[in-house]
């Protein structure tokens, strides 16, 4: 059974039970929540306590190795948007952000945008984010 497959009947028969909950005035405060056993048999995994967990950084560059400050990255990324879309090309936006943005696109990115007075302080936070 394809992926695909699994996750339509896993939707179906949540909606038949979240439909079936609500015709029997069932709120949501009222319902137990899922022990690890009953959510390990809907996610088709054989124990969900070693489903791996994903951290805070996975979403990120894993090159980043040095400090993590979610707004930094928020600041950087914008930067390597706004780049893809004054040029509209994917590539533009994933070579921006490759090697924890110490590359020349996002160099040049700050350029055409205008940002080349902000170059040098730019820098100096790219070096503590890829160290």
């Amino acid at each position: 059974m394809t992926n695909t497959l699994k996750l339509s009947i896993v939707t179906v028969a949540l909606v038949s039970c979240s439909l079936s909950l609500l015709v029997n005035n069932v709120s949501a405060r009222n319902i137990e929540p899922l022990n690890n056993d009953a959510m390990a048999s809907l996610l088709g995994v054989a124990n969900f306590k070693h489903v791996p967990a994903v951290s805070k950084r996975s979403i990120f560059d894993p090159s980043c190795k040095g400090f993590y400050n979610k707004e930094v990255f928020k600041k950087l990324n914008h930067i390597c948007d706004d780049c893809y879309n004054l040029y509209r090309d994917a590539s533009v936006a994933v070579k921006c952000k490759s090697d924890c943005f110490g590359n020349p696109v996002f160099e040049q990115c700050l350029y055409d945008l205008l940002l080349e007075n902000q170059a040098e302080d730019f820098s100096k936070i790219i070096r503590t984010l890829g160290k």
